[in-house]
């Protein structure tokens, strides 16, 4: 289905159990799952809006197509330092309305929501491997990169892991945080790759030196994954000892560029 050319679109809490059962099988129709408590079941669902979690859902024309859900946490800043968040788990929509901006909505919402109940962010996970995913967390919103995590869920079997692990970015959204400047890898020639796209797709894994670097990125590892697991599993591998490697050692993440890599500034 595609969207209306002039469509409406509203992103608001949802209360009911009704719109609950609906959200549970539209997230579970998004990720490709036949049950529809798959994501989230929706007596959870329920229980988290009686409780003041954050749960959404996205309208197109009152269609139910998507929306998101999660929950205050409490975080340890380190130096006796602590803030609370807004863990945010799952966001989706379904396909034939990307072209109407719903995930930045859904994202500007939730920081509404934050800001009204005193929070100082939102914090999720996202597949570092994901192109679309890391321009849109951390170039168009400002969000930043706070970990990396090895098989952070375990196995997932959704659509768009296949089954091939779930190493993730935690990332931190402040309520004040505005997107950096535009990054161009082709412009900065201080920059040295730690890993490369090869001429064949395939990850290259270079050695450098200095106190920046940068990593390209598959421009769509979705794909990679449904047509050639083995390759897939190369970049996880590749992407693991060389971006991860780098920023479990303190490396930050200072940004995604045009041309889909990421830089990152080694800890001194």
């Amino acid at each position: 289905m595609d969207a209306p050319a002039a469509a409406h679109v509203e992103i608001a809490l949802i209360e009911s159990p009704e719109d609950c059962a609906l959200l549970a099988r539209v997230l579970a129709d998004v990720w490709g799952f036949a049950e529809s408590s798959a994501v989230a079941s929706p007596d959870t669902l329920r229980a988290m809006t009686f409780s003041g979690c954050y749960v959404a859902g996205a309208r197109v024309d009152g269609q139910l197509i998507g929306g998101g859900f999660g929950w205050p946490t409490h975080v340890d800043l380190g130096a006796g330092g602590s803030e609370w968040r807004l863990h945010s788990h799952v966001i989706g929509f379904l396909d034939g309305f990307r072209s109407l901006g719903i995930g930045a909505l859904i994202k500007h919402h939730q920081r509404d929501f934050v800001r009204g109940q005193g929070l100082a962010a939102i914090e999720w996970t996202y597949d570092p491997l994901h192109a679309a995913n890391a321009r849109f967390n951390l170039a168009k919103l400002g969000a930043r990169v706070t970990g990396f995590h090895n098989d952070f869920y375990g196995r997932l079997e959704d659509e768009f892991s296949a089954g091939l692990g779930s190493d993730r970015f935690t990332v931190r959204w402040g309520v004040d945080d505005v997107p950096p400047a535009e990054l161009v890898v082709a412009e900065d020639l201080d920059r040295l790759p730690i890993l490369a796209v090869g001429g064949d797709g395939g990850p290259v894994v270079t050695e450098a030196t200095g106190s920046k670097v940068f990593a390209e990125l598959p421009p769509n590892i979705v794909e990679i994954r449904k047509s050639n697991k083995a390759l897939a599993l190369e970049w996880r591998d590749a992407f693991d000892s060389t971006v991860g490697r780098e920023v479990t050692a303190g490396g930050r993440v200072l940004g995604v560029s045009r041309d889909l890599a990421y830089l990152i500034d080694r800890p001194t």
